[in-house]
């Protein structure tokens, strides 16, 4: 049998709850090819014996496992590991399998060539009402703990050390924080050494594609992507390919046509939801495209901008935590948790990877901001941070039902969305009568924005609705002036 007590790694003073602990071991055994597909498991009553545990946390994490796609249950025959996953080279069992951490990472899976060279957002008025293209409300941000961490270290004498030249990689101590968080939260065990401090998850993409690509080399990105990152992509020199994105994420089967004719040096995604449809990339195609990577051996950029918010299932786990190549660049940021001005972004790679970033960030930016680093550092082991997400979450979830039934109610014969299982955007795509730019110039003369990307539009004709940051009675206001002025424009066309 299965050697499932030996595998699943309990640590019940972990932060993790325990039917996550059994979920996470549970797929990081697939990935290593240990659990099949098609494999059958012990029932849950047999499973719950095998590990001490009560049933019903077996129960929890079997059901998790399913809602990912990860196993199947049927009723009458029992739960198998889903026959629909590929097939992945089986991995001996070591002493150093488990959860519980690994040693830093010294040599990527993929050829970089570090670049010494260097190649020499839209503002809205704040004034007007904004539908913006996802970011959290500031006035939730928890500035005032903030600052008054900023100020206690200030004037503590470690804190004016700080105020000298500081280590490019990032103030030390919220690496440390940052090591733990991300392994309690995400699945991402790595020692401070793996982690790089920036200045927001921008900084960290046009950090990483000078480093990873030279001008000639081939990029792949979702047909729709993140603008920015393309705009890194394109300013390098690089060929910018595009691969359909469909209801299950990025189309990894393109990806390996694109890889078959000519040599890819890295793949852009937003695989938790993808930018800008929303969409998760599934437990599937995430194996494949590891499994892609490493027989042609490219760099996964994995911006994973908002992994925190998610009001349904537990989130699944980032692709970088199933990575055991050194393939996968892992890249977030607290501007997102906190507000889009506080702009402290991380990203996490193999030292060999950090190393070569490092003189590139001392000629863009000579460090962050240490004091602000420390206090974000200090909010973390104090568990401010996950007492500001834990209520966030609640309000968001509150706002984005409030949203989606109002423009359900309101304009429902003129958009079409689905209710996002996570994060602070809906996609909505508009009918084909309707003009987004028409539409969008004529609500700023009301004094309400909403943000209009050509791409979108020419391949969707949709565009991002945040709900996040607004609040019930500004959510109330825009959907109204929404209907009002798409009727006035748009509603003898219907």
């Amino acid at each position: 049998m299965f050697p499932f007590k030996s595998i699943v790694a309990i640590d019940k003073s972990h932060k993790s709850p325990v039917y996550l602990q059994i979920v996470n071991s549970f797929i990081r055994e697939i990935n290593l090819g240990r659990l099949v597909p098609g494999q059958r498991l012990p029932g849950s009553r047999e499973m719950a014996r095998l590990l001490e545990l009560n049933r019903k946390t077996v129960i929890m994490a079997y059901e998790e496992l399913m809602a990912q796609g990860w196993i199947e249950i049927h009723a009458s025959r029992g739960s198998f590991i889903s026959g629909e996953l590929p097939k992945v080279k089986h991995q001996e069992i070591t002493p150093q399998s488990g959860w519980k951490g690994k040693p830093a990472l010294d040599k990527c899976g993929f050829t970089i060539t570090p670049n010494p060279k260097l190649v020499t957002p839209l503002y809205t008025d704040h004034n007007l009402l904004e539908i913006d293209e996802g970011s959290p409300d500031e006035r939730l941000a928890p500035v005032a703990y903030l600052y008054r961490y900023c100020k206690g270290i200030a004037k503590s004498k470690a804190g004016r050390k700080l105020l000298k030249y500081h280590d490019v990689q990032g103030e030390l101590s919220l690496r440390r924080a940052l090591s733990r968080y991300l392994a309690d939260t995400r699945g991402l065990n790595y020692p401070a050494e793996n982690i790089f401090i920036t200045r927001g998850s921008q900084m960290a993409i046009y950090l990483l594609f000078n480093v990873l690509i030279q001008r000639g080399a081939h990029v792949v990105v979702g047909s729709t992507n993140y603008g920015a990152a393309n705009a890194v992509i394109r300013n390098m020199g690089a060929h910018l390919l595009t691969v359909p994105v469909d209801e299950h994420g990025i189309v990894v089967s393109e990806i390996e046509k694109i890889c078959n004719k000519a040599r890819v040096s890295a793949v852009y995604i937003t695989p938790h939801h993808h930018f800008p449809t929303t969409v998760t990339l599934s437990a599937q195609r995430r194996i494949e495209l590891l499994k892609l990577a490493e027989q042609y051996r490219f760099a996964i950029l994995e911006d994973d901008y908002d992994y925190d918010y998610h009001y349904s299932s537990s989130p699944i786990l980032p692709l970088a935590s199933l990575d055991q190549q050194g393939l996968v660049i892992y890249v977030g940021a607290f501007s997102k948790l906190l507000a889009p001005s506080i702009r402290i972004g991380y990203l996490v790679a193999p030292t060999e990877l950090i190393t070569a970033l490092k003189p590139l960030r001392r000629i863009v930016d000579r460090q962050g901001d240490p004091i602000m680093e420390m206090a974000i550092a200090e909010m973390i082991k104090d568990g401010e941070i996950q007492r500001h997400l834990k209520k966030t979450v609640k309000i968001y979830k509150k706002r984005r039902d409030l949203f989606c039934r109002l423009l359900k109610d309101n304009l429902g014969k003129h958009v079409s969305f689905k209710i996002p299982e996570g994060g602070m955007v809906v996609w909505a795509c508009f009918g084909p009568h309707i003009d987004p730019e028409q539409l969008a110039a004529e609500l700023k003369r009301k004094r309400l924005v909403i943000n209009i990307q050509k791409d979108f539009v020419s391949q969707h004709n949709a565009v991002r609705f945040g709900f996040a940051s607004l609040n019930e009675e500004e959510i109330h206001r825009s959907i109204t002036l929404l209907r009002e002025t798409v009727e006035a424009l748009f509603g003898h066309r219907v």
